[in-house]
């Protein structure tokens, strides 16, 4: 089958031909996919990171108000936790954000591991629908803390 050059012509054809439109949809991107990196040496490996950034995209995306109230009901529930704050992007209510970045301070009762960091952080990826990334309280470096102290914002005690 010759390569279809674009979205319309894949309907056309589709259309002239009796086919169904979403098969030619799917042939027309995948060879869309092939011509652009068919040839280069880490193509798999950029294919599934694709297809990875493809499945968070397609979520259902919810609104900010959601996701901190998820956030903040989590933490209730988890007494390692005792005060958390976003920064970022999210913190500063930009509308595209791909990830929230959480600054927490933990129950100094509490030994921390970072098997807990992981676990906190793969129950509130479940529970968002976000990739979340994690800094402790007084560990972030100083760089980095210049530009997220201009939007931190607490959102658990």
């Amino acid at each position: 089958m010759k390569l279809l050059r674009n979205r319309a012509k894949a309907k056309t054809f589709a259309w002239e031909n009796a086919k169904n439109e979403k098969e030619m949809l799917i042939s027309f991107l995948s060879d869309k996919v092939i011509y652009e990196i068919g040839n280069e040496d880490y193509a798999k490996e950029a294919l599934k990171a694709a297809e990875e950034k493809i499945a968070y995209l397609a979520q259902p995306k919810l609104s900010r108000k959601v996701i901190e109230s998820r956030i903040k009901e989590y933490f209730k529930k988890d007494i390692r936790v005792n005060r958390a704050w976003v920064f970022g992007s999210f913190a500063r209510e930009e509308d595209r954000f791909n990830d929230i970045d959480l600054m927490l301070e933990f129950n100094k009762n509490k030994s921390i591991s970072l098997f807990d960091l992981a676990d906190i952080q793969f129950k509130l990826e479940n529970i968002t629908g976000i990739k979340i990334d994690i800094v402790e309280k007084g560990c972030i470096k100083p760089f980095a803390w210049e530009n997220a102290k201009n939007d931190i914002k607490l959102i658990y005690v």
